[in-house]
Parts: structure tokens; C-alpha cells; sequence
């Protein structure tokens, strides 16, 4: 069998940011195995952010419900395990490289060459088959149309979380355009739940519509609201309305109003799972939504000694936007902010750099690298009027910010998750604790 460290430097090798539109290759790849999606249910999530926190809340859901469940995430943080879990285990290097094999023979034996994302959604499948999972939760890794999860046949449910301006070269320069790939993956005769509001809706309904899809629409159908919020819990509690019904009271452990539309939209999804049969219990459903757990997004550590430290994976506009307007808020106003930023070239960091520089934060830049990678200049040249200070890599910047921050202040890490995964594993061997 192949070792976890030349299957990784295989899957490297295909570029991890590589992209080909399509789903010729991921088709031949999966006819060749015998379809391995088709032998499981399936939740299909699309949307530019809050498909990882809304899957993440679903699957635990289901899990408390008794369900065996499957999570399909991406990117990963620290280890690509992380993007395949049954239960709330990742796979095994054993299995992950078991089933990489299998994929690498199919790509053998068909003259196919699978990008990374292609190969590790292959995996997974493979994996989850295997493994007789009940129900899979399948996050779309871009797009959706021509993401390599849309050969999924006919899901549950579809699942689109919100519209916002990212990864505009390959989905397009409008919320429009962006909404008519992410509505790709409504299939004829399911029910969708959606999360979008802006001219994103209209595409969405419009979709849904000529595919005979039943759709559940947040603010016509249903939303949820904030009732209250504590930071050192951590938890929200909110209320879900629905029209025609009374309002149902509900406490989760993600933070940041946004979490309560992402969490409507779960209680939505749960409701229509009911009507399809599939037996979910109040009880499971307020035990899913207070225990969720969805590393890197509004995560607080602290270490005796030092600022605390919250670390969102934030990284375009829309998402900065809702750091921001957390940043602000009364529990967070009057710590001394020290925020550690950096992006890759394809997003919009003039925006977010906007943003951000409205804040009473100290600055500290660095680079991630690679052909992707924002360089330290290009970067600095954004923050120009805040004096940042610049560094070589995120260790180098997370030591300058500890050095510079009053131990009652707060380090923010923010801007892409690659650099969130690297604070991550930092954090983890320097006994920083989860707050």
C-alpha cells in the first residue's frame, strides 16, 4: 500500500489550488468504481460562506439523532484527513491511503487525470460507501455547476447558505453570476433551503422553480433571531420562526450574529428531513445545536500569561465585513486589538484591507507563499496607512503580536485559512487552551 507521505506528495503535486472546470473526469473515475455516491444519502451544501458551520451543525444533528453520518469538507486546516469524517473521526492515514490507491489504479486504468480536489472528493466517496455511512454531508468546494460533488445524483436536500463576491474568476464578476453556479447543484424534484438574500434570491427561486424543486426561503419562510449572546460560554441563544408556527427557542455554541442565519437555515433543513421521514428528535436537535463544534471559525484561546487570542477564517470581503462588525461590539470594544492578516493573490484584499483599517487594531502582515500567496510588499502597500508591521511568516508575525499585546488585549488572526490552520497547529503544541 502507498505511504501517507507519497500519496501526499502526489496529491501535492496536482497543485492544491489547481483548478478544471468540468465533471467529465470525475465521472469516468466514479463509473470505473461503480459508483460509490450512489450508495448513500446525501445533504448537498453550496454557498460562499457558512457551508462549513451549516454542515457542521447538520451532521451533528444527525449524529445525536442516532444517524451514521458522513462530513465532506474543504479546505482543511492542519491534515486533509480533516475533509473526510464518519462520525466525528477523521479517516485514518491507513484508510486514507487504502483508498487513495484504489483511485490511483482507476486513474491508471482509465488514462484519467484527477485534480486534487477531484481525487480527495473520490476518496471520500469511497470511503463513505465503505464505510455504510446512513447519510453523507457534502460541502461543495467551489462553485457548485461544475464542482466535482454535483455528480451526486439526487440529494436530500440542497443547501445554499449565501451569495457574496468571491472566487470571482471562475465563478464571475457579479452576485448574479456567482448565484447561477451555486444554483447548479438544485436537482429536478428536491427541496432546497437557502440562505441568500440580494439579487442572489431571485436566481435561487428562479432556479428551484424551473427545476420543481420545493423551495424554503430564509425571511419569506423562516429566519432566526438573536436573543441574546455570552462570550465567555460561549453561547447564543435565538429563536426560530417559521410562518404559520410559534416560535421555537434554541442556544448554540458557534458565535457571531451570522451563526443564527446559518443555524436557521440548519433548523430549516431539519424540519424538511422530518417530512421526508427520517426521524429527528427535539431533544437530538438542541443537542446537535448547543454542542457543534467548527474549528477556526470565531475560535478564542488563552494561555495564563497572555492576550487572548480569536481566530476566524474570514477571508473575502463579505466575511471580513461580519468580523468587523463583531469587533465592534460591546464585549470586544475595549481590548487592545492586535490583528494578524494576510491573503492570497485572487481575493479582494483591497476591500477587506478597508475594512479592517477602520478598527483600532495594530497590524502585523506576512506572507503564506507559494504561487498563490500575496507577497509581503503587495501586502503592506494595503495596510500602508496603518503602519503594519511586516513578517516573514505567520509564527514570526503571532510572536511579534504576543511581544506587542497587553496580556488583557486580544489577537485577532484572520484573512485566509491556510494561515488560520497554521495558528492552529501552533496553538496546539504551545498548550493554548479552547476558551
Amino acid at each position: 500500500m502507498i505511504s501517507t507521505d507519497k500519496l501526499l506528495a502526489n496529491l501535492n503535486r496536482r497543485g492544491f489550488f489547481h483548478i478544471r472546470p468540468g465533471l467529465t473526469r470525475i465521472e469516468r473515475i466514479l463509473a470505473f468504481l461503480q459508483h460509490p455516491e450512489q450508495r448513500f444519502s446525501t445533504v448537498h451544501i453550496a454557498g460562499t460562506n457558512g457551508k462549513g458551520s451549516v454542515g457542521a451543525t447538520l451532521a451533528n444533528i444527525l449524529r445525536h439523532a442516532g444517524y451514521r453520518t458522513g462530513v465532506y469538507t474543504s479546505p482543511h486546516l492542519i491534515r486533509v484527513n480533516e475533509r473526510i469524517q464518519v462520525g466525528i473521526n477523521p479517516i485514518s492515514d491507513r484508510d486514507l491511503c487504502h483508498w487513495g490507491e484504489v483511485v490511483l489504479h482507476a486513474e491508471r486504468s482509465t488514462r484519467t487525470s484527477l485534480t486534487y480536489f477531484e481525487f480527495v472528493t473520490v476518496v471520500a466517496f469511497l470511503y463513505f460507501a465503505d464505510a455504510r455511512i446512513e447519510v453523507g454531508v457534502i460541502e461543495c468546494g467551489m462553485g457548485g455547476l461544475w464542482d466535482a460533488t454535483n455528480v451526486l445524483p439526487r440529494p436530500l436536500l440542497s443547501i445554499i447558505t449565501s451569495i457574496g463576491l468571491d472566487h470571482t474568476n471562475w465563478l464571475g464578476k457579479t452576485e448574479t453570476a456567482i448565484a447561477t453556479q451555486k444554483a447548479g447543484i438544485i436537482k429536478d424534484g428536491t427541496h432546497v433551503i437557502s440562505g441568500v438574500r440580494g439579487v442572489g434570491k431571485q436566481v435561487i427561486q428562479r432556479y428551484s422553480l424551473k427545476n420543481n424543486a420545493e423551495l424554503s426561503q430564509i425571511d419569506t419562510d423562516f429566519k432566526g433571531v438573536l436573543v441574546s449572546e455570552d462570550w465567555s460560554s460561549p453561547t447564543q441563544y435565538w429563536s426560530y420562526i417559521r410562518k404559520g408556527h410559534a416560535p421555537v427557542a434554541r442556544t448554540m455554541a458557534l458565535m457571531g450574529k451570522h451563526q443564527i442565519d446559518n443555524a436557521a437555515v440548519v433548523k430549516s433543513a431539519v424540519d424538511t428531513l422530518r417530512k421526508l421521514g427520517w426521524g429527528i428528535s427535539a431533544q437530538a436537535e438542541i443537542a446537535g445545536f448547543r454542542s457543534v463544534s467548527w474549528p477556526g471559525r470565531l475560535q478564542r484561546f488563552k494561555k495564563a500569561g497572555h492576550p487572548i487570542v480569536l481566530i476566524d477564517g474570514a477571508h473575502n470581503p463579505p466575511a471580513i465585513q461580519i468580523l468587523t462588525e463583531i469587533l465592534r461590539s460591546n464585549y470586544f470594544k475595549n481590548k487592545k486589538m492586535s490583528f494578524i492578516f494576510t491573503a492570497f493573490k485572487d481575493k479582494d484584499v483591497q476591500a477587506m484591507s478597508q475594512m479592517l483599517q477602520d478598527l483600532p487594531a495594530s497590524f502585523f502582515l506576512c506572507s503564506m507563499g507559494g504561487e498563490r500567496g500575496m507577497g509581503i510588499d503587495e501586502l503592506a502597500m494595503y495596510f500602508k496607512n496603518a503602519s503594519p508591521a511586516l513578517c516573514e511568516t505567520p509564527i514570526q508575525a503571532f510572536q511579534e503580536a504576543i511581544r506587542q499585546t497587553r496580556k488583557n488585549g486580544i489577537i485577532v488572526v484572520a484573512g485566509s485559512l491556510m494561515l488560520v490552520g497554521n495558528i492552529l497547529e501552533h496553538l496546539h503544541t504551545q498548550g493554548w487552551r479552547h476558551a
